[in-house]
């Protein structure tokens, strides 16, 4: 192996482990539940929330997750978040003004994080709402 191919491996896991710190340890996270409907398995997701007056928000960092399919199909979702479990009804907002008002509340509760979070993964974001469904 070269000596730039040594360098270039080690900038890229020092990237990723600040990376990882970053958006893991430094931030508080919630997980995603998207329980089985037309699959086998359950689906997990570990990512960040804010939260408005109104609602709670998520995103999904690009539109090529697969979870985000799955999402769309299935008509309820569980987030565990600040020690809770409660039970949403997700609303994807694939549109620009939706984008750019989670991205900055995202930009305003994460900070440096979230920039770091963009220059390393490439961000073509979909928002989406949670909200507790009518009993």
């Amino acid at each position: 192996m070269t000596r730039g191919k040594v360098i270039f491996v080690l900038i890229a896991v020092s990237v990723f482990l600040v990376w990882k710190n970053l958006s893991v340890f430094a931030h508080e996270t919630a997980v995603l539940h998207i329980p089985p409907v037309v699959r086998s398995q359950d689906i997990f997701v570990t990512l960040w929330v804010v939260e408005d007056n109104q609602s709670l928000w998520i995103r999904a960092e690009n539109r090529r997750r697969l979870w985000l399919d799955l999402l769309r199909d299935d008509p309820l979702v569980e987030l565990t978040h600040s020690g809770q479990t409660i039970t949403y009804r997700p609303t994807p907002f694939d549109d620009p003004d939706s984008q750019a008002y989670v991205d900055r509340m995202f930009r305003e509760k994460y900070g440096r994080a979230d920039q770091l979070r963009g220059l390393v993964m490439p961000r073509d974001s979909v928002p989406i709402r949670l909200e507790r469904p009518q009993p």
